[in-house]
């Protein structure tokens, strides 16, 4: 591809001044962000920065966070050169590789090309909800507010007494009850190892008698942005005590967007995004989720 000039090169990034003026702001933003808990590789063609990849270290995979090429660049190989490079650094720590490509934007066709030519295993979709924190959300939060507190007060009448809590405000004690207590009975969801893990907005449902944990939700901040990453429940409780103490929070901040990836596969996730959640919640796309294993 390099049509005698000379080949492409790739170079992880340690100074961002190296890159500043070669992409855009926004894209720029994103790749700090993820930085903060990753890696950043950009790609060169003749000394010029023309693509960049995003790299997070997860406990069990390395995760393609963000790709970007420069848009003269497109359709030239650089993305599945970057991809393929990730690979390596993937198979070298003998760990899977994801990646995650989002149907009907403009580079799900090429990725879903490179994920084939890679020979990555699709392994699931998620659908994305989000909104905006704006002057109509607050309305239509305000008037179905009752709504929620009436649900939870029959929770409660079921269920026995519950109190909400932030992640902030629990006790050593209790954090050590959602490790060795949800944590067992859901060991993939650990909030803690979460980059950008935000304990002021993620919140605990303990039973009042016992302060027993019973539900968390754990979500990160980036900027104004608010991920809600995860959220789960002990066999029989719910999470829907804590809806309103975690709207009343957001819309008293300053967070802008909430967004949720939730897996088709999952039904109860799907349940609390669209019902619980659905008054504010809306789809926003389908995402899938492609692996690598190495040695493949």
């Amino acid at each position: 591809m390099d049509n005698g000039q000379q080949p492409l090169v790739i170079n992880r990034v340690d100074q961002y001044a190296d890159i500043m003026f070669f992409f855009p702001s926004k894209i720029l933003y994103f790749t700090e962000i993820e930085a903060a808990n990753g890696s950043v590789y950009c790609a060169y063609k003749e000394q010029m920065p023309i693509g960049i990849i995003c790299l997070k270290e997860l406990s069990d995979c390395l995760d393609i966070a963000y790709i970007f090429v420069k848009e003269s660049y497109r359709r030239c190989g650089v993305a599945n050169c970057l991809v393929k490079y990730t690979t390596s650094l993937a198979d070298s720590a003998g760990i899977p590789l994801k990646l995650r490509v989002v149907e009907n934007s403009q580079a799900d066709v090429a990725l879903t090309k490179i994920a084939n030519k890679l020979k990555m295993s699709r392994c699931g979709q998620m659908i994305s909800f989000g909104f905006c924190v704006d002057d109509e959300t607050r309305r239509v939060w305000t008037d179905e507010r009752p709504k929620m507190v009436d649900l939870a007060e029959k929770v409660a009448r079921r269920y026995g007494s519950q109190r909400v809590l932030t992640f902030a405000e629990a006790t050593p004690e209790l954090l050590s009850k959602i490790r060795t207590g949800i944590g067992q009975e859901f060991s993939e969801l650990d909030p803690f190892t979460l980059p950008d893990f935000d304990p002021t907005f993620s919140v605990i449902v303990v039973r009042e008698s016992d302060f027993e944990p019973l539900a968390f939700n754990a979500v990160r901040t980036i900027g104004r942005k608010m991920i809600y990453e995860i959220s789960s429940a002990k066999s029989g409780f719910t999470l829907v005590a804590g809806v309103s103490n975690f709207f009343d929070r957001l819309f008293a901040s300053d967070i802008e967007y909430v967004t949720s990836m939730v897996h088709t596969n999952n039904r109860a996730g799907m349940l609390h995004a669209s019902k619980r959640f659905g008054l504010l919640f809306k789809e926003r796309g389908l995402q899938t989720v492609y692996m690598r294993f190495p040695n493949r």
